[in-house]
């Protein structure tokens, strides 16, 4: 397994994650505004309504990493 040096590990401005092989992904500020909007979208198009079951779950994360597509084009995602 590879170090993971300290300057990777204490970004400015993000949250680390950390991956499968060992190393560090780093989501920084776009990253987290990006996911929160979405959450915003998906909660105001009522996906996390009726999020008891895998599916609806599935399609409330599709719709929070997807939001630009529920916005622009008015696509909903709903897993079958």
């Amino acid at each position: 397994m590879r170090p993971v040096s300290s300057a990777r590990l204490h970004g400015t401005l993000g949250t680390n994650a950390r991956l499968k092989g060992g190393g560090w992904m780093r989501i920084g500020l776009p990253g987290i505004v990006y996911l929160v909007i979405g959450a915003f979208v998906a909660q105001a198009h009522h996906y996390f309504a009726h999020a008891d079951a895998l599916k609806q779950v599935l399609a409330a994360a599709l719709a929070v990493v997807l939001w630009p597509f529920i916005v622009v084009f008015g696509l909903h995602f709903h897993v079958t």
